[in-house]
């Protein structure tokens, strides 16, 4: 598993209304995604985070 997708980003990032990343929800995701979660399991923390 990668934790950069296309064009050098994370597939994991969460954004607010305006488009603008939230660093500190998208840092967590992406730490899960380094440490063995499963896709589908940092997909659920995301929306949990939303």
């Amino acid at each position: 598993m990668s934790a950069l997708g296309e064009g050098g980003r994370s597939p994991y990032v969460i954004v607010n209304a305006y488009g603008d990343e939230i660093e500190a929800a998208s840092a967590y995701l992406r730490y899960l995604a380094l440490n063995g979660c499963s896709p589908l399991t940092v997909r659920s923390y995301g929306y949990g985070l939303l």
